[in-house]
């Protein structure tokens, strides 16, 4: 049996987090816990990188965000599209076992190349209202 003062605490706080929605995460992006924004998995894909600037490859329609794991390399983006591509010395940079966030526009305009070798970038793909 919990403590009266800890139940309450716990309760309120059950009380304030959103339920599951058919499997979808509640994720808060504003506001607060009452008026969650749901973001959905729409996608997810498996993208060679290696001496030559690429796009993501299978953006799903109605992506809001991408989280893109590197796999095996050091990775240099930008995300100005095909006007201004990352080189293997130029762009921003994230290691091998390191993770990258896009949103909205950033998902069609990041162009990724490896600093070195090859590898893999393992993106998932979320959208929802």
């Amino acid at each position: 049996m919990l403590p009266t003062a800890l139940g309450a605490r716990l309760q309120a706080l059950l009380d304030r987090t959103p339920d599951l929605k058919g499997g979808s995460i509640p994720v808060v992006t504003g506001g607060d816990a009452t008026s969650p924004a749901v973001l959905n998995i729409l996608d997810d894909e498996e993208l060679t990188v290696a001496g030559v600037a690429v796009p993501l490859a299978s953006i799903p329609a109605g992506a809001t965000r991408a989280e893109i794991q590197v796999q095996g390399i050091d990775v240099r983006f930008k995300l100005l599209g095909a006007a201004k591509l990352p080189t293997a010395t130029s762009g921003y940079i994230q290691y091998d076992g390191g993770s990258i966030v896009l949103l909205k526009a950033q998902i069609a305009a990041a162009r990724f190349i490896a600093a070195s070798n090859s590898g893999k970038l393992y993106v998932t793909y979320y959208g929802g209202n």
